[in-house]
Formats: C-alpha cells, structure tokens, sequence
C-alpha cells in the first residue's frame, strides 16, 4: 500500500475523535471504543506500514484499540454509577430526615426555644412550604420571625404546609340504582257480542 495509508489511518482517528466528543448522548463505553478503534487503526497502520502490509495492521489496530478503548470506558460507566448512586443514597437520606412545617409547629408549641429549633433547622435541613398561607400558618401556631426567616434562609423545597398525616377521608357508598322491572300490559282484544237467537229476531218466542 501507499506511503498515504498511515496519513489516511490518522485522518480516520481525527474524524473518529471528533466524533466521539461531539456526541453528548454517548456513554463512556461507546465513546471510548471508538476513540480506540481510531487511535488503534493508526498506530496499526503506521506498524503494518513497515512490514508491507499497513490495511492488516490498521484492522488489527483497530479491533484491539476498540476493545481496550470499550473496556476502558466500561470501567468509567461503572464508577459514574457507583458515585450516582451514591448521591442519590445521600440525598435519600437527607430528605428523609429534613424537617418540615409540621415539626416546626410542633417544636414551636412544644416550648423549644428559638435557638433549639433554628440549631435543628440548620443540622437536619429542611422541606419546607413557604407560601404566602404557609407562612401565615406557621406564624398563627407560635412560630416566631426568627425561626421563619432561618426557615426561609435553608432554601426549604415546596411541601404541603401541614406536614403531620392528612385529615381521615370517608368514601361515600355509592347510591343504589333500583331499575323496576318491566310490567307487560296486555292489549285489549275486541270480542263482539253475541247475535240475539233466532227466535227473538222473527218475532218467535
């Protein structure tokens, strides 16, 4: 083959390259073995060059390359996992004990001291609701201005205002439906009347 077979084996990695940063949607397995498909199939071809035969070496080069690159990216797509789930773990655990509105309520009635329940706001976190009628909810059940604007200052994501369980809802029975069933009325069949005897009609009795 050509001395252009290697510069032909490079320009191919270059435009593999920039394929695999150009496409966000890929992950790291894929991107990584089409990097070492290319980055392979050159330096294949640039060793195969010297023993006569750069098309075989940049084939090999290529399959090897694409493996290494897909194993190498295997690993990444792994770790990316791992430490997602991680996160998520994390943010799980955060969100299950984060306070809401109704354990400030209940600290505030309880007789915590301001200090007590913002010290509590800013360990734990919140979920708090701060709505226009939450805020006048919380203000109503004792809580103070200082507690509301720490509440206001941890960044509390929406929640109902009332955090405790619901009100109990009672399902109505459904009404019974009552179809009547039908009453077939006969029609009335006209039957004439009998004819007067033979007698009365010629006068004999």
């Amino acid at each position: 083959m050509t001395p252009a077979s290697p510069r032909a084996a490079l320009c191919a990695a270059l435009a593999l390259l920039a394929l695999a940063s150009g496409c966000p949607m890929m992950n790291h397995t894929q991107s990584g073995a089409l990097v070492g498909s290319g980055l392979g199939a050159f330096t294949g071809a640039v060793i195969g060059s010297g023993a006569g035969s750069p098309l075989g070496g940049a084939l090999a080069g290529a399959a090897v390359g694409a493996m290494a690159g897909g194993i190498v990216g295997s690993a990444e797509d792994a770790r990316d996992e791992r430490d997602f789930a991680i996160l998520q773990a994390h943010y799980v655990q955060q969100q299950r004990h984060a306070l809401t509105n109704f354990d400030v309520m209940r600290m505030a009635q309880s007789g915590l001291s301001d200090d007590v329940v913002i010290t509590a706001i800013r360990t734990r976190g919140g979920r708090f609701d701060l709505s226009t009628e939450a805020m006048i909810q919380l203000k109503g059940s004792g809580v103070t201005d200082r507690v509301l604007l720490s509440m206001q200052q941890s960044g509390g994501g929406p929640l109902p205002a009332y955090g405790g369980p619901g009100p109990e809802v009672i399902i109505a029975p459904a009404p019974a439906v009552i179809i009547p069933e039908p009453v077939f009325v006969p029609e009335p069949v006209f039957v004439p009347a009998p004819p007067p005897p033979w007698s009365r009609r010629h006068g004999r009795y």
